[in-house]
């Protein structure tokens, strides 16, 4: 089965030597179609721009090393789904940031307490509860976890009387 080129104006006709196509898509190919196909380089093997270059090592940066780390042992150790992982790490990822986040309020709350106190029991009490806070966070794996300190801290925080 052999295809022959046949032009018509701006438009190149496919027509089979053996006998008509049924693939309709294939039928009509414009000349920026062939332009296109002729110059055309994948992505991998373009030249990297500056800008390219800047905005990768600016994601790059964003991107510990832990994480990436954590990607490839699911992916080529533990033999996961590529989209399950990705879908995984997103999880994995977010639950980090808020770890992170919960652990710098939880520090600023307590540098402006300590301010505040004017007693050594009460400044005593306030730095065990900080330091049960910050153990806990630390030693959470999953979001449920994160969860519950959140919860021990505030309903410590309200039994004691400051919010």
């Amino acid at each position: 089965m052999f295809k022959r080129l046949k032009r018509a104006g701006k438009r190149t006709k496919v027509v089979e030597q053996s006998g008509s196509s049924d693939d309709e898509a294939n039928k009509y190919i414009t000349e920026r179609d062939d332009l296109i196909r002729q110059t055309d380089i994948p992505e991998r093997m373009q030249k990297r721009t500056e800008k390219r270059s800047v905005e990768v090592s600016v994601l790059l940066n964003k991107i510990k090393k832990e994480d990436i780390m954590r990607f490839l042992e699911l992916h080529h150790v533990e033999k996961f789904d590529v989209l399950w992982i990705i879908k995984e790490l997103d999880m994995w990822l977010l639950f980090q940031k808020r770890m992170s986040v919960l652990q710098m309020h939880q520090r600023k709350i307590y540098d402006e307490e300590c301010l505040k106190i004017d007693n050594s029991e009460k400044y005593t009490l306030n730095k065990q509860l900080f330091e049960s806070i910050s153990k806990s966070l630390n030693e959470a794996e999953m979001k449920e976890e994160i969860d519950d300190v959140d919860a021990k801290y505030t309903l410590n925080k309200l039994l004691s009387g400051s919010t």
